[in-house]
């Protein structure tokens, strides 16, 4: 009679773990995110072996959304993508041969930090090397990354059309071969914000440039800057001694929600952009900042009375239906002021640094691996 129990309770449980199966396949292939189509010419397909939609070159950027193992034991992967077409701008979804796509740890590993945008992701090796990605321009991006050495910080635009990078030797590089020498930080949303060894703040092709506080910055208030954040029309600095110092150009429309700025002392890091919330002004800009207690700072006032019970906040990044905070702990909060359904980041452990891309977010984890969650459709 008990051997006739453990045998039926052996069934069960293989049955359980057969049934499983499935879903923990999906639930890796969710942590994959971002992969890079590996050979020449591959097809798109509608469904595992099915019709071909369209061809890929190499280089091409995928978002992995599912996988699947067909009858022969091929596993597949189903991916969003962008590409352009004749001029105009497409996103396609379908299926593809798992080994012609490097994702995962072959793609993503020893990674220190990274940038996430709408459109492309950047990441920085512990080695100074770029990796890097964008929906119809990685052939050339990625050909660009491979020559950066020594990088200690990288930034793109939140859209992902910009992708730029800092050296250690102070030459600031950006993907059309642009280079400038003695500059210390900078910082790009369509124009280049960019601070020189000697301390002067310059400003590209953007006019009417305007100190919001404390006032025209000095060279060796300046010298003191470690961190630069900025939105279509705000540059927020970041000092070492924790001050911030605000700005504006002449296009400034005026729906920024003006923090108190002088009281947004000891930080330790801060972010800016553009988040969804409900109510009348669905799309709002948004300022948040991490002191160095590890509690919160935020603008406009709804965000901050979200944020209110964060603490032990090590950074925050916004995005325009998700705002992350990265603990000390290496966990991950995720709020979403406008109420949209959030990505499962309660598995999250160990993470060290944290990328918002509008419709998917990114962890750094301690053995420099990423971790992602999200769906990223490449929609415009």
């Amino acid at each position: 009679m008990m051997r006739k129990k453990l045998l039926s309770l052996l069934m069960i449980w293989t049955l359980m773990m057969i049934m499983l199966v499935p879903a923990f396949s999906s639930c890796s292939a969710e942590t994959l995110g971002y992969g890079i189509v590996n050979n020449t010419d591959v097809a798109l397909r509608k469904t595992p072996g099915g019709q071909k939609l369209i061809r890929l070159p190499k280089d091409t950027c995928v978002w992995i959304r599912d996988e699947k193992t067909d009858s022969k034991g091929s596993l597949w992967y189903e991916v969003n993508l962008g590409y352009l077409d004749g001029g105009s701008y497409r996103a396609r979804s379908g299926w593809m041969k798992a080994e012609f796509i490097d994702a995962g740890d072959t793609l993503w590993h020893d990674i220190r930090s990274v940038k996430a945008g709408q459109y492309g992701m950047m990441a920085l090796r512990n080695n100074g090397t770029v990796e890097c990605v964008c929906d119809m321009n990685s052939r050339e991006l990625r050909g660009w990354a491979a020559g950066l050495r020594d990088i200690r910080q990288v930034s793109l635009s939140w859209l992902g059309w910009g992708f730029y990078a800092l050296s250690g030797s102070g030459t600031f590089s950006d993907p059309d071969g642009n280079t400038e020498k003695d500059i210390r930080l900078a910082c790009e949303y369509g124009y280049p914000y960019l601070i020189t060894k000697d301390n002067r703040l310059l400003t590209g092709e953007i006019t009417g440039f305007t100190w919001i506080w404390p006032r025209d910055a000095s060279s060796e208030e300046l010298s003191r800057v470690t961190a630069m954040v900025n939105t279509d029309y705000r540059l927020i600095l970041l000092a070492d001694d924790g001050r911030v110092y605000a700005a504006c150009s002449a296009n400034d429309d005026g729906l920024y929600p003006e923090p108190d700025w002088e009281n947004w002392t000891d930080v330790a890091s801060i972010d800016a952009g553009i988040s969804t919330f409900s109510g009348d002004r669905p799309y709002q800009y948004t300022f948040a900042a991490v002191r160095k207690d590890g509690t919160v700072l935020a603008a406009p006032d709804q965000l901050s009375d979200m944020l209110s019970p964060w603490w032990n906040i090590k950074k925050i990044c916004i995005g325009y239906q998700w705002i992350l905070g990265l603990k000390e702990d290496g966990t991950v909060l995720i709020l979403a002021p406008g109420g949209t359904k959030t990505p499962d980041v309660s598995g999250w452990n160990g993470i060290t640094d944290i990328g918002n891309g509008g419709d998917y977010i990114v962890g750094v984890k301690t053995d420099g691996t990423l971790v992602f969650a999200g769906e990223h459709s490449f929609s415009d």
